[in-house]
């Protein structure tokens, strides 16, 4: 029955992806006004998050911010739908919803290194991210594919929630095999593919997970923070690059993706060094855009 559930919601989402985007935009406008003003979906989050990390700004500015915010969230959820779709690459490219805009950084670290571990973050939309190869759209040519790319995450409590969304991650890639590999295992697959040249992505901005290694590094957004460092240490210990991977707005339904190079070699810092470079740049970013990051998340406990 389970199996049963997943393949009919699998099929429900991409009959859905089969509306054009801006379709998706108009369920988002109504979405976002069930969420803010009739559900009232973790408002007091969002409210206490944006009051602590911009406490010069006024309750006025802090209210756009939020109403911003929601339209955002609301987007992400409309965007994964019509991702589920992500298998017509024709279409993919078409709608360039996200554009890299210097591929020849990755492409760089990919071939004169060890591997990459890039460090993402939830601004933008991160569940995007499985199309990474399908985002050069002026003749760049990728070094890479989807063999050698893995987006690392944690499963989520339900198995049936957990596997409708990663195979809407992996919408689209034909090999599923290396899509998405369990943050738990990630150093026994790092280990297993070590003579081979691999892209590991890092969503890295959650709290700390209960069985996840941990460091403070100081305050983040005006507020003192714990950050995992299992990404960070496994490229020390590999002698991996790491890279930071912006993601910001141009418009509704338009990101960029921007890689920023934290170091070559991370077996010449600390986990620690490594995470306070990531969220310096990442302060950076949500400072240009408050409402392109995910506020309704305890980040900070």
């Amino acid at each position: 029955m389970k199996r049963l559930g997943i393949k009919i919601v699998v099929g429900l989402m991409r009959l859905l992806a089969l509306q054009p985007l801006r379709i998706h935009q108009k369920w988002a406008n109504l979405f976002r006004w069930l969420l803010l003003h009739v559900l009232h979906y973790r408002r007091q989050v969002v409210t206490v998050n944006l009051a602590r990390a911009f406490p010069e700004l006024k309750y006025g500015e802090l209210k756009q911010i939020e109403k911003d915010f929601y339209l955002h969230f609301c987007d992400i959820v409309t965007e994964t739908i019509w991702f589920a779709g992500a298998a017509d690459h024709e279409r993919l490219h078409r709608q360039e919803i996200v554009r890299v805009t210097n591929p020849e950084v990755i492409n760089d670290l990919y071939l004169h290194t060890p591997g990459v571990v890039m460090l993402a973050s939830h601004c933008g939309n991160w569940e995007l991210s499985g199309g990474i190869e399908h985002y050069f759209y002026d003749g760049a040519k990728m070094a890479f594919d989807e063999h050698t790319y893995s987006v690392v995450y944690k499963r989520v409590e339900s198995d049936f929630w957990d596997e409708i969304m990663a195979q809407n991650r992996c919408a689209a890639i034909q090999d599923r095999a290396n899509c998405c590999v369990e943050s738990k295992d990630i150093l026994r697959y790092a280990v297993a593919h070590r003579n081979e040249h691999h892209i590991y992505l890092f969503p890295t901005d959650q709290y700390p997970y209960g069985y996840a290694a941990f460091a403070h590094i100081g305050n983040f957004m005006n507020q003192p923070t714990k950050t995992m460092t299992g990404a960070a240490a496994l490229a020390c210990r590999m002698g991996f690059s790491v890279v930071y991977l912006g993601m910001n707005r141009e418009a509704r339904g338009r990101y960029q993706m921007t890689y920023t190079l934290i170091t070559r070699d991370a077996s010449a810092k600390t986990p620690e060094a490594v995470m306070r470079s990531y969220y310096d740049l990442l302060e950076a970013d949500i400072r240009r855009d408050p409402a392109n990051y995910l506020w309704t998340h305890k980040r900070w406990k």
